[in-house]
């Protein structure tokens, strides 16, 4: 009988793992891939701001308008409020179409469209688009209804206004010139309330102020903002509280404080009445050469605030005090002698120290010793957000 011998193996085994870890490790690599490519997308997708932040202005006697995309600060058109700060979505390339629409009575109809001034398809469109600027965007709409037509001069007068400023801005910008600065301070909200970065201190109601002695001050751009005596009591600028009855938020251009006032008498109707002024004022109220500033910052950083009061010194050639400069002495103006010169970009004004005139009992009408006039740096106004500055 002839046996068989078994066949032996030759010691090496089928590679039965090789195939299954090689497929897992082409897997892994392909998330990663995918992840990469994933992150990469994301990151484009949210390489820029998705909004645009919008300054929209609206004027209508005929239908109530509405404020679009996120409002800020819950602001909403109404008779006090006509300028709000608002954010629109932004699509590729920082443009974004800006939509107002109607609240509170029935849409324009077909005859009746909305109105846009500051778009890029120019001024009073039916569809307006904007692009983010360094500058900000400033919108204003109104409707095309006939009732409207001195609404829509207040936008087109409101944009021409801010353009002017900004080309006049460029300008000095781009010929080096050194150019007195103007700034608005604006320290409470579009409701009248004070700004999340001011500390609000209560005055005792002692103060005694009276609303039926407010009036507008000089360096207010809106009426509402008032000066009130007595001046010892520091309410030289402040802005009634529209939500307030009585209210009055004080305070200086260069102090994030601002002290509540309340009026003894809060039901007088002056401060009410203001406020209804300041709502019917073009929301391009914006300072110009002509407007008398709230305060003055010379060259050399020296701080000079209105007079408000108190004993007039003895001038020479029938000068006036204007405003204190504390030991730099008094800003003055008078015949020949302007408050603020401005036929150059950077403003000057007539600085003098009382005490260094020769007979200050009987000043001469010479004018002839008169200093050289002083530059000014920076000059302040009073505003309010419904303005479009």
């Amino acid at each position: 009988m002839t046996v068989i011998p078994p066949v032996r193996s030759s010691g090496r085994r089928t590679p039965r793992g090789r195939m299954p870890r090689f497929v897992l490790g082409l897997a892994v690599l392909v998330l990663l891939a995918g992840a990469v490519f994933a992150g990469a997308a994301l990151r484009r997708s949210g390489s820029g701001p998705t909004e645009i932040t919008l300054r929209i202005s609206g004027y209508s006697d005929t239908v109530v308008l509405t404020v679009p995309g996120a409002p800020q600060d819950g602001c909403a058109f109404s008779a006090e409020v006509t300028t709000c700060t608002t954010t629109v979505p932004a699509s590729q390339g920082d443009r974004a179409r800006v939509r107002a629409g109607t609240a509170g009575s029935p849409p324009p109809s077909s005859s009746v469209r909305l109105l846009y001034w500051g778009c890029e398809e120019g001024d009073g469109v039916a569809s307006c688009t904007v692009t983010r600027t360094p500058r900000g965007v400033r919108v204003c709409v109104s409707t095309s209804d006939p009732k409207d037509e001195a609404a829509r001069q207040r936008c087109a007068e409101a944009i021409e206004a801010i353009e002017a400023i900004e080309a006049g801005e460029a300008s000095e910008a781009e010929s080096g010139a050194a150019a007195t600065r103007k700034v608005t301070v604006v320290p409470v909200t579009p409701r009248g309330n004070p700004q999340p970065d001011y500390t609000v201190v209560e005055m005792e109601r002692s103060s005694s102020i009276h609303g039926s002695s407010c009036t507008t001050a000089p360096g207010a751009l809106f009426p509402d903002i008032v000066t009130c005596p007595p001046t010892v009591a520091g309410a030289g600028m402040c802005w009634i509280e529209r939500e307030h009855s009585g209210g009055l938020l004080c305070g200086s251009p260069w102090s994030r404080t601002l002290y509540r006032h309340t009026a003894v008498d809060p039901w007088d109707t002056t401060l009410q009445r203001l406020v209804r002024r300041a709502a019917e004022k073009p929301a391009g109220s914006v300072p110009t050469a002509k407007t008398r500033p709230w305060a003055l910052e010379l060259a050399d950083g020296t701080h000079c605030q209105r007079r408000l009061g108190g004993p007039a010194p003895t001038l020479p050639g029938r000068l006036s005090d204007a405003y204190g400069c504390g030991e730099r002495g008094i800003v003055v103006e008078g015949p020949g002698t302007p408050l603020l010169d401005t036929r150059s970009p950077l403003w000057t004004v007539q600085l003098l120290d009382p005490l260094t005139l020769s007979s200050p009992d009987k000043p001469s009408e010479d004018l002839s010793g008169l200093p050289e006039r002083e530059s000014v740096a920076v000059v302040y106004y009073a505003g309010r957000p419904d303005s479009l500055r």
